[in-house]
């Protein structure tokens, strides 16, 4: 919504012609950065695919030859508001630097770079009624305060400030208290309002990345493989994220298996399902993500 272009690359010969194809996208979250730097190293890759092959080839003939027949769209930041804000401020972008709520004028934390050296982290202050405690051995580390500790106590909050103060309220730390749309929870599989899911966004697709990705999908019956890059969590997260393995298409387990014995292999990082190893919040499903949408749609 700030001019920005959300910019696709398609890389392979003949890309009009229908045939197998994969999505890559990085950067939805406004801070995971290095989402955009992987999906353009993903897109140098698939055009290395086409040119003199290294010698020795680092890839198995029957390999390359079926890779070079696949078509790649990389989208190599999805949020490229919301990177700009985080990058030009330095402070907490969820995904996009706006928000629509009705009560976005009550007391809310923002976050800022208060101490002026770069980073917006988070701020503490004494409060007897706090939750948090120093470290012994390391007092710039908070650890969660338990019933035999003496203090002193500490309230956490964001580094920042509070916007629209009404001389007395201190809001609870809220990490979308200042940008609440999620992307990752604005595409149209079991959305949920905000009433269910928190970032949702008005309605599904109502933020224009979202629905640009949406639409451009949708124009993509051949996709066959999306790879969604974030920077949290040291994992490969596979759907489905609405039920267990054991009621999942169990075609469709068998052949996360083998790509989870590949990834696992090729990166070190493990792969867990959406559900089973990958909830924020017990049997709370994450309504609205994009790789659900891509999973049950595409």
């Amino acid at each position: 919504r700030e001019g920005r272009e959300l910019w696709l690359l398609t890389v392979g010969p003949d890309p009009d012609q229908v045939r197998p194809a994969i999505w890559i996208d990085g950067n939805m979250h406004a801070g995971e950065l290095a989402g955009s730097s992987v999906a353009l190293a993903i897109a140098e890759e698939a055009l290395a695919l086409h040119l003199s092959p290294l010698d020795p080839d680092p890839l198995p003939g029957a390999v390359r030859r079926a890779a070079q027949q696949v078509l790649f769209h990389v989208l190599p930041r999805m949020s490229p508001d919301g990177a700009e804000a985080v990058l030009d401020t330095g402070r907490f972008v969820r995904s996009v630097p706006r928000d629509e709520r009705p009560d976005r004028n009550r007391p809310r934390w923002v976050a800022a770079d208060v101490d002026g050296d770069g980073e917006a982290l988070a701020m503490r202050q004494l409060d007897p009624t706090g939750e948090w405690v120093a470290h012994p051995e390391h007092p710039d580390v908070m650890v969660a305060r338990t019933v035999e500790d003496e203090g002193p106590f500490y309230k956490v909050y964001p580094e920042g400030h509070v916007e629209h103060w009404d001389g007395h309220t201190i809001p609870d730390a809220d990490f979308l208290g200042d940008n609440h749309p999620d992307l990752n929870r604005n595409f149209p599989w079991e959305w949920r309002g905000e009433h269910g899911q928190q970032g949702a966004g008005s309605h599904p697709g109502s933020e224009p990345e979202a629905a640009a990705v949406i639409e451009q999908a949708a124009r993509r019956p051949n996709l066959f493989a999306w790879l969604n890059l974030h920077t949290f969590g040291g994992v490969l997260i596979r759907p489905p994220g609405n039920q267990p393995d054991g009621e999942m298409n169990q075609r469709d387990l068998a052949f996360y298996r083998q790509v989870e014995h590949w990834a696992e292999e090729l990166t070190g990082y493990p792969m867990v399902s959406g559900y089973d190893e990958f909830l924020y919040r017990p049997n709370e499903v994450v309504r609205g993500a994009l790789a659900e949408w891509a999973y049950a749609e595409r």
